[in-house]
């Protein structure tokens, strides 16, 4: 019953995931929007009676293992919202991947992107004009990867070599780019293959009843599984950890959008917390809204940049299904 709940509570969230990062969301189906981007490519500049559409690229890294057509679901209530407090137009425009969306950027044929933030470390180098806008705000901190298992089995890193290892098919990728790190840095990638698993708060209660020795999650899915079961989590230990990852940004081209629009966006993804409709929505998707951009956002780009490299991000970004 535990598990069955969670899963169709799971398939809730990365449907509502979908909405909130979209921004001001109007879906697009994907074999259409090569003729989108030739319609209107810019936003209203103060013209009132005008019909010109903010367009937002979302590359399909941001949803490994969600059908396209399971990402369109209840747009518009958020997108009324987004309308009513930033006067604009919206429309998603689906990519094939990060390169394709930067490029949309900054070729000016859409104006608004949405990056995982080791993403945007590797593609800022390459395209330089592209600048952060507004991160999210997770409700749970998930920035960190943590290995965990129990003191039995594994006393230090090495130890995990041979023993049942999983992780969540559906973890966000960078789960999966500090795994392949550990994997060419520290361990053995034939001793240490992983089974994939459905549901991470379930494989840390899989590690505790010894059904698997190590489990590779998030610190959000590790925050909540000591707070929902404080005992068992006294029993696991964190074996080791990441580097703390920049946040999910929203991304725009320094010279694609004008200032007055540009604000419009900034402060009403700010203030969208505020709204009682968008509050209902982010609480379903864990995140509590959209922040400033923090003062240590460059530093943290530095650092992903500097423990993972470019090719390898990419790679991690273009991978359709989980690497083994």
């Amino acid at each position: 019953m535990r598990f069955w709940s969670k899963q169709i509570i799971g398939t809730v969230l990365f449907s509502s995931y979908f909405i909130v990062f979209s921004c001001t969301i109007r879906a697009s189906d994907p074999i259409e929007n090569s003729n989108r981007l030739n319609e209107s490519k810019t936003v209203s500049t103060g013209n009132k009676e005008g019909a010109s559409i903010l367009k937002i690229g979302l590359p399909k890294s941001l949803f490994r293992g969600i059908p396209s057509r399971a990402l369109q679901l209840a747009n518009k209530p958020f997108l009324s919202l987004i309308e009513s407090q930033t006067g604009l137009k919206g429309e998603v425009i689906n990519t094939d991947d990060v390169d394709s969306t930067a490029k949309l950027i900054q070729d000016k044929k859409i104006q608004l992107g949405v990056f995982q933030g080791f993403e945007y470390a590797r593609i800022q180098k390459i395209y330089p004009k592209l600048r952060p806008l507004v991160i999210a705000a997770p409700t749970v901190d998930n920035s960190q990867v943590l290995v965990i298992t129990r003191s039995d089995p594994c006393r230090k890193l090495s130890d995990i070599s041979g023993k049942k290892i999983g992780i969540c098919k559906n973890a966000k990728d960078h789960v999966f780019l500090y795994w392949n790190k550990l994997l060419i840095s520290e361990l053995s990638s034939e001793k240490c293959k992983y089974q994939e698993v459905t549901d991470a708060k379930e494989l840390l209660h899989d590690v505790f009843e010894k059904n698997f020795d190590v489990a590779v999650i998030d610190s959000a899915n590790w925050k909540t599984f000591k707070e929902n079961n404080p005992g068992r989590a006294e029993q696991l230990h964190i074996l080791a950890k990441s580097i703390e990852f920049p946040q999910p940004v929203i991304v725009y081209n320094d010279d694609g959008l004008g200032q007055e629009d540009l604000e419009k966006c900034r402060k009403g993804l700010i203030k969208a917390h505020q709204s009682a409709k968008a509050r209902v929505m982010l609480q379903m998707i864990k995140v509590k809204g959209f922040n400033a951009i923090p003062e240590n956002y460059d530093d943290l780009l530095k650092l992903t940049l500097e423990n993972y490299p470019s090719e390898e991000i990419q790679r991690i970004s273009l991978e359709k299904e989980s690497p083994k």
